[in-house]
């Protein structure tokens, strides 16, 4: 069950994203499908689209891709320099403040 999910939103979101690809909503689902396969490929994926599209989004898309990366970096120093990136944005985000409150007990 869990594949053919994987795949329908594969076939959903792929051709989505070429079409929109800087879309932040798509851009997170897709990589939380990448999350299922392997945790680094997530991050990767994140990062790759903050390399490309970093320059159009707006602080609190910015802040939502630092949180999701942080949120999968299991509480390394990566994730304090994600969550504190941001944090710096003022991100809108209550996980960017829980992450931290988390971290720094």
């Amino acid at each position: 069950m869990k594949d053919q999910q994987n795949t329908l939103w594969k076939a959903t979101c792929y051709p989505k994203q070429k079409e929109y690809p800087s879309d932040i909503d798509i851009v997170c689902t897709l990589a939380s499908l990448k999350l299922e396969l392997r945790r680094g490929e997530y991050i990767r994926y994140l990062n790759s689209f903050l390399d490309k599209f970093e320059i159009y989004l707006d602080n609190a898309q910015k802040a939502r891709v630092y949180t999701n990366i942080a949120c999968n970096h299991d509480y390394t120093e990566e994730t304090l320099e994600y969550l504190l990136k941001a944090k710096d944005l003022d991100s809108p985000f209550i996980e960017t403040y829980t992450g931290l409150g988390l971290l720094l007990l």
